[in-house]
């Protein structure tokens, strides 16, 4: 009873040993054959062994990865809550800024305005500019 060489062939690639076996069957192989069965579903045993043991390294690897992306996560949304917080006062200390620049500023339209500027010197000048700034 002989065998179809191809689908052997086929069989040898995906079948494990204890399925080739049964399959074919001892009396239907040429012994040499049959070694080569038991080396080729050795060899398959041992390389689902790999794949196994690489595939649980993978898993710990992304389960690794998706912890380090939750804490940058975390990191990242507590930096954002910290800049937010800083814009925010940084925010109010220039408008208190821009307040008291503009009223400086009336303050001294208001100087300029009560005397002509021909009579004013520079001296002066700074002199009121220095008396308006220790007032405040």
């Amino acid at each position: 009873m002989s065998i179809d060489e191809a689908a052997f062939e086929r069989d040898l690639k995906t079948m494990s040993k204890s399925d080739l076996l049964k399959k074919y069957p001892a009396s239907k192989l040429h012994p040499d054959v049959e070694l080569m069965v038991e080396v080729v579903g050795e060899e398959i045993g041992n390389l689902r062994r790999e794949l196994g043991k690489r595939l649980d390294e993978l898993e710990k690897q992304i389960g690794d990865s998706a912890q380090d992306r939750r804490s940058v996560t975390l990191s990242s949304r507590e930096l954002r809550i910290d800049v937010e917080r800083m814009v925010s006062e940084q925010g109010g200390e220039i408008a208190r800024l821009r307040h008291e620049i503009v009223a400086l500023k009336s303050e001294v339209d208001l100087l300029r305005s009560a005397v002509p500027p021909s009579t004013i010197k520079t001296k002066d000048a700074a002199r009121l500019l220095r008396e308006i700034g220790e007032k405040r």
